[in-house]
């Protein structure tokens, strides 16, 4: 019993460090639902000035709308992004797709949301996490 339970616990650890890492391990890569596209999703909360630069400084971009997979087969495309629905826990990312003068779409990640949030310094909202194209 002793040695399949050692056996499962190097199992369970083994695969959790097989998690493929960008940005110099600061992010880590999660695979769209639909086009099987490669993201670079940041391991930390940042503001959304910060989240751009991040993504800027890999020569990559924040997401948009435009990247979710919708096509006319996508029946809810109008509230979700198909691409990013399930590819990761309870997070949500910034997109550079504004929203009004002060303020930017959000996905969250495991239902595929559209959300709003504030992007002006000092606004008082929560971080949301860079997910690099």
């Amino acid at each position: 019993m002793k040695k399949w339970l050692m056996l499962f616990c190097l199992l369970i650890f083994s695969s959790a460090s097989l998690a493929e890492t960008c940005a110099n391990g600061t992010g880590t890569v999660i695979t769209g639902a639909v086009t099987s596209h490669k993201y670079c999703l940041s391991n930390t909360h940042r503001d959304w000035w910060n989240s751009y630069a991040w993504c800027d400084a890999q020569k990559r971009q924040l997401v948009t709308k435009s990247d979710c997979a919708c096509s006319n087969t996508v029946a809810d495309c109008v509230n979700k992004c198909p691409d990013l629905v399930g590819v990761s826990g309870d997070i949500s990312v910034w997109t550079n797709e504004p929203f009004g003068a002060s303020e930017v779409y959000g996905i969250h990640l495991t239902s595929g949301s559209f959300l709003t949030q504030c992007r002006a310094n000092g606004c008082g909202r929560g971080y949301y996490r860079p997910l690099c194209k």
